[in-house]
């Protein structure tokens, strides 16, 4: 609906968690840019604060993503997973009411909102992180020059550039937001030259064969080549 009001020009502007966007827009449609980014990783909400090594045996952790499903059971096999749905709100009074013993959600959102509970930030070597978690996406129609002129100016370029090699990476896999992977991306300098260290796990549909490794980018070819180790690490997942 956001979409078909921009190429309407009902609306200027559409604004999306960057990691429930589409890594191919419809036509027409681009990003015209991406705010700063917030803290890109996941946290464990408990009644007691516990963190991951800390939950007893059998607890029930709710999430509804399956990248934390598989990352979870890899870690931690015998705890429950169960799915959860809502908004932050109803998913921390599901908790409260003890239909759960965690549940797992994003720093950024938690953040945003203003939400202050006993949470544990989960370690994204461990955890990886949702590719684009953290960034906010602001979506624009093509043809309307006047009002993308003053969109671009929001565009922070160390953002820009991490979350583009993450989508590409994305791309190359033929994933959603769905894909059973995660990762990020973090530009900083290296000697005299500006880098970017792209970390990630990729998983097979099932779980059972995945793909975890750290990558250095030059900035200049670092499209080119993310998009190559996506397609080598598809390969790999889907033998």
């Amino acid at each position: 609906e956001i979409d078909n009001a921009l190429l309407n020009s009902e609306i200027n502007l559409g604004i999306h968690s960057l990691k429930d966007l589409p890594t191919t827009l419809p036509s027409g449609i681009d990003i015209g840019a991406i705010l700063k980014r917030e803290d890109f990783r996941d946290v464990l909400i408990t009644e007691k604060n516990f963190n991951l090594n800390d939950l007893k045996s059998n607890s029930i952790i709710g999430t509804s993503s399956i990248r934390r499903e598989i990352q979870l059971k890899k870690i931690r096999p015998d705890l429950i997973i169960k799915s959860i749905r809502g908004n932050v709100d109803s998913r921390i009074r599901k908790l409260k009411e003890k239909k759960f013993d965690g549940i797992i959600l994003a720093h950024a959102g938690l953040k945003r909102l203003g939400i202050q509970e006993n949470y544990n930030i989960l370690d994204p070597r461990i955890i990886f992180p949702a590719l684009g978690q953290g960034a906010i996406a602001l979506v624009i129609n093509k043809k309307n020059k006047k009002i993308n002129k003053v969109i671009n100016k929001l565009n922070d370029l160390k953002t820009y550039l991490e979350t583009e090699c993450e989508r590409i990476f994305l791309k190359a896999l033929d994933g959603s937001c769905q894909t059973p992977v995660g990762g990020y991306a973090v530009m900083r300098k290296a000697g005299n030259e500006q880098k970017i260290f792209f970390s990630f796990i990729a998983f097979s549909k099932d779980g059972s064969v995945y793909v975890r490794d750290k990558v250095i980018f030059n900035v200049k070819n670092f499209r080119t080549e993310c998009y190559k180790l996506g397609l080598s690490v598809k390969k790999k997942i889907n033998k």
